[in-house]
């Protein structure tokens, strides 16, 4: 009864300001309403689910087939809630309009929507609400498929990129969304590692290491235990004393377990061991199971590393023999 009241408020606002013709409006709220009475464990049953995507797919038509540009423009930057500006972002995807995505793009940078849906939180089994509606058009954006030469893409990318670093201030959450999109060039590397260096944000140090420079070593290792995840992009050698040094406190924590599992030399052995032998000392079997998995199936080829190769048979043996 609340979601109702809370969704009547808000459409009782736009409607003071709003250029959207009232059948657009009904039918948005009767597509945000059906979401937000909806929960996820309502749609475990196969039936329950199938009903539930057919009312929605019928309602996105009716919304697609009738939606002018401006409607879509005026939903997207207003109050309309998050299920009605990611169902505009798609309808904008479907009539391939960059222009007004990049247009709504600029305008609402430095915006806080956030995405939660349904269908991703049950199929993939994971909260979705941390992902911000901006990174989503960013990502429609430059979908390979929407453009028709790769370097029109990268252009578009990089053009996107320089709006978001030159806007000020700079929202750190889209640039964290969107981490596996930016590309690996100089002028990104430069202003990433500013972002690091003197505002100390450490949200973008998994960016940072992707890049892959010696030099920025000392740098990520000052983060302490909030470069683990950054190290796993990054497996260099010279990161192994500073992992031998959290081991005591991380041996059970699996971020810091997956990022060692990437590492794939003599010297790594030794960490290898270390940890191993902390989880052993615990009884910690739960954790000397998930280590072991990562270990012999490393990404991306899912193949153990040469180098461990003798001192996990052996562990493997000694460990079910007790």
């Amino acid at each position: 009864m609340k979601k109702l009241v809370f969704c009547f408020s808000i459409f009782a606002n736009i409607l003071c300001f709003s250029q959207v013709s009232k059948n657009i409006e009904n039918l948005i709220f009767e597509y945000n309403n059906l979401y937000e009475k909806t929960s996820a464990y309502s749609l475990i049953n196969e039936k329950d689910a199938d009903e539930f995507v057919s009312k929605i797919e019928k309602l996105r038509f009716e919304i697609s087939k009738n939606i002018k540009k401006e409607e879509i423009e005026d939903i997207y930057k207003g109050e309309y809630g998050y299920y009605a500006k990611s169902l505009v972002n798609s309808i904008l995807v479907e009539r391939k309009d960059t222009l007004t995505m990049i247009k709504l793009f600029k305008e609402t940078i430095h915006s806080k929507d956030k995405i939660f849906d349904i269908h991703k939180q049950v199929l993939q089994g994971k909260e979705m609400g941390e992902f911000l509606l901006s990174a989503e058009l960013f990502e429609n954006l430059t979908l390979k498929e929407n453009s028709s030469k790769i370097d029109e893409n990268s252009a578009l990318k990089e053009k996107l990129l320089d709006y978001i670093f030159n806007s000020k201030p700079i929202n750190i959450q889209l640039l964290q969304n969107i981490q596996f999109e930016i590309p690996i060039t100089q002028r990104n590397y430069v202003q990433i590692k500013k972002l690091v260096k003197e505002n100390g944000v450490s949200e973008l140090l998994p960016v940072l290491a992707k890049f892959k420079k010696q030099e920025d070593i000392a740098l990520i290792k000052n983060f302490g235990e909030k470069s683990i995840l950054a190290i796993k992009y990054f497996p260099d050698d010279d990161f192994i004393p500073f992992l031998i040094d959290l081991s005591e406190n991380q041996y059970n924590n699996p971020d810091y377990l997956s990022t060692v599992s990437e590492f794939c030399s003599e010297k790594s052995l030794k960490l290898v061991e270390k940890i191993f032998e902390i989880q052993k000392s615990k009884n910690d079997k739960q954790s000397i199971d998930i280590f072991y998995h990562y270990l012999t199936h490393r990404d991306p080829e899912n193949k153990e590393c040469p180098y461990f190769r003798n001192y996990l048979e052996k562990f493997n043996q000694d460990f079910i023999a007790e």
